[in-house]
């Protein structure tokens, strides 16, 4: 405290302050003051000198020299912008501390290392097929020590089962194989990053069998969702047959035969126009053939409102621009990295490590930007609204070519639900009621009847 007095007495611009806080005598325009205290304007009426210090109230007037002390001790505990502005105005105060603190919070490397994820933003949806088994998710997975390759149709849902006997990419492909010659070959086959699905020999069999083969974002499964939610169904479905000791299979043929909803047929009639044969009484009319209408205007709507719900609470992230300093997700951590570019498939990049000098495939969701001032993950403990709002850097903008709904590699925007017009009308106390005997309604015509008091 001794040494805070005596920057008081020694800083010029705390002279100058105090000079009129003591004097109590302040000019009738702000331009009146030195420009040094100009700042000081608009809380002069809580200035005030106690015992060789400025106070604010209670709070302590912080001189120059030693501020950038003060905020590395504010942000000792490496708390988040809003809990780290609180705890300075309980005790002390400068102009401008507010920004400076969120300055500093911002670029703190260590809680760019340790910051929380990125909120979620709204969803893409895989756009639905015209037609079955035109575009099929592959993916692998695990269960009681045995390993199982699942493919599943984008259209109608219908999921094949095959158990794997190792993870080699011949014999995957093989598998592969004898499902399309079941179904036939689709158009665009959807999967993961595993090294059955990313070898030369997976490369090849796309060319020669003629699809299109998708690699989703690596840790970021939600790109590939139709799989693992087919993958948790059917794991369900192994685990409760091995409980009961019940025949897998038989519980997979009923599972295909059930609709997906009330208007939208079941997995099996969606691919074969048909229901399946199984050990449940079925009368002869129902298996034969029939052709099911409106299968994908229903399939669409069900998407529709599952965004909906979806993007309630979502966070549209900015794009990322080449050569642009972020910070990438790797093993729980936050480490420096750089765009290399930006992929065709929806918020998927290359980012370069800088630390290590690999190069990785990420989704927007395990990037942001280094120097950013948006509030993507700021906070290190809970969420925060931002301060203020900064424009991104002018000279990436410039930089990049402008981006066009033509673009197929820029954002992809969110689809906004009709906006209706609600005529309300005025309220009884704005305007006086023409008919005093008429009761008031409500919005759908029903009467509001007054409330009977109780007087005593």
């Amino acid at each position: 405290m001794l040494k805070l007095k005596d920057l008081v007495a020694n800083d010029s611009e705390m002279v100058s302050l105090t000079k009129y806080v003591r004097g109590n005598v302040w000019p009738n325009h702000k331009n009146q003051l030195p420009e040094c205290i100009r700042q000081y304007w608009s809380v002069r009426h809580e200035l005030s000198f106690c015992n060789g210090l400025l106070l604010k109230g209670t709070c302590i007037v912080i001189p120059k020299e030693i501020r950038n002390e003060m905020l590395r001790r504010l942000h000792y505990p490496h708390l988040g912008i809003t809990k780290t502005q609180l705890r300075a105005k309980n005790v002390m105060y400068w102009p401008l501390m507010n920004s400076q603190i969120e300055d500093m919070v911002v670029k703190c490397e260590t809680c760019s290392v340790h910051a929380n994820n990125n909120t979620k933003e709204p969803l893409i949806p895989h756009k639905v097929p015209k037609l079955p088994w035109q575009k099929v998710g592959i993916d692998i997975f695990f269960h009681d020590c045995k390993k199982f390759l699942l493919v599943v149709d984008y259209f109608s849902k219908y999921v094949e089962m095959v158990i794997l006997q190792n993870l080699l990419s011949p014999y995957v492909i093989n598998c592969l194989k004898s499902v399309f010659s079941r179904h036939g070959v689709p158009k665009t086959v959807v999967s993961g990053n595993d090294t059955s699905f990313t070898g030369f020999e997976f490369k090849n069999f796309s060319s020669s069998w003629g699809f299109h083969h998708i690699y989703t974002s690596p840790y970021f499964s939600q790109a590939n969702g139709m799989v693992e939610r087919a993958i948790q169904t059917v794991k369900n479905i192994i685990k409760k047959s091995m409980l009961e000791n019940t025949d897998m299979y038989l519980a997979l043929l009923e599972y295909r035969n059930t609709p997906i909803t009330h208007n939208i047929p079941s997995p099996a009639e969606i691919l074969f126009s048909r229901k399946l044969n199984s050990l449940l009484p079925c009368h002869e009319k129902l298996l034969r053939p029939k052709i099911n209408r409106n299968v994908r205007k229903n399939l669409s709507l069900r998407q529709y409102s599952q965004k909906m719900y979806y993007d309630r609470n979502v966070k549209p992230l900015r794009p990322l621009f080449e050569n642009e300093n972020v910070m990438m997700r790797h093993k729980n951590k936050w480490v420096k990295s750089k765009i290399v570019e930006k992929r065709n498939e929806p918020r998927s990049y290359i980012v370069k490590n800088d630390q290590s000098g690999k190069s990785y495939v990420r989704n927007r969701y395990h990037l942001r930007p280094f120097d950013s001032f948006e509030q993507e993950s700021s906070d290190c403990n809970s969420k925060i609204s931002p301060l203020k709002t900064r424009s991104p850097n002018k000279s990436l903008l410039q930089s990049q070519p402008s981006l066009t709904s033509s673009n197929k590699t820029s954002p992809i925007r969110t689809p906004q639900p009709k906006h209706v017009n609600f005529q309300i009308s005025p309220s009884t106390k704005d305007q006086p009621n023409p008919n005093p005997n008429k009761h008031a309604t409500t919005r759908s015509g029903r009467p509001i009847k007054p409330v009977d008091k109780f007087n005593l």
